[in-house]
């Protein structure tokens, strides 16, 4: 058996490393939780292999999915608007070895980008329309994305 393994159940993946004594009772505790007594476990990526997102994917996916945590934003800004949101599901996008399965995200956020767009009085690049528009945009030829330090 491999040292790291990802227990598998539905859509879900938890990496686990089995040399680690939390990470075996943690198995142990599905094991009894589970009516059949089986567990699904698959070989791990190696531990660089997620890059940047360092295995915590869902920290992405579920405030891009989510619509509780989406109707927490209010504006279209880079900040912490629509425009910052697609930035970032774009970067993501751009590193997924399938980012084909990001386009639904991208093509919502767009859209709200695009609805509360005009809503954005002043010029400006973080907080204000410029930025905005290169996110909506969607090229980034001239590394503007390097200033929101997620590429």
């Amino acid at each position: 058996m491999p040292d790291r393994v990802l227990l598998a159940e539905d859509d879900q993946h938890l990496p686990l490393d089995l040399r680690q004594d939390m990470h075996l009772d943690l198995l142990r505790a599905h094991l009894d939780a589970s009516r059949t007594g089986v567990a699904v476990l698959h070989d791990a990526p190696p531990p660089d292999a997620d890059g940047w997102i360092g295995g915590r994917a869902h920290s992405l996916v579920i405030p891009l999915t989510d619509p509780a945590c989406l109707d927490r934003i209010t504006d279209a800004t880079l900040c912490h608007g629509w425009a910052g949101l697609l930035a970032v599901a774009r970067a993501v996008a751009g590193d997924s070895p399938a980012p084909d399965r990001f386009a639904p995200v991208i093509d919502d956020l767009t859209g709200r980008l695009a609805a509360d767009l005009d809503r954005l009085p002043k010029p400006g690049f973080i907080e204000a329309r410029v930025g905005a528009h290169l996110a909506l945009d969607g090229t980034n030829t001239t590394g503007w994305t390097r200033a929101l330090l997620v590429t």
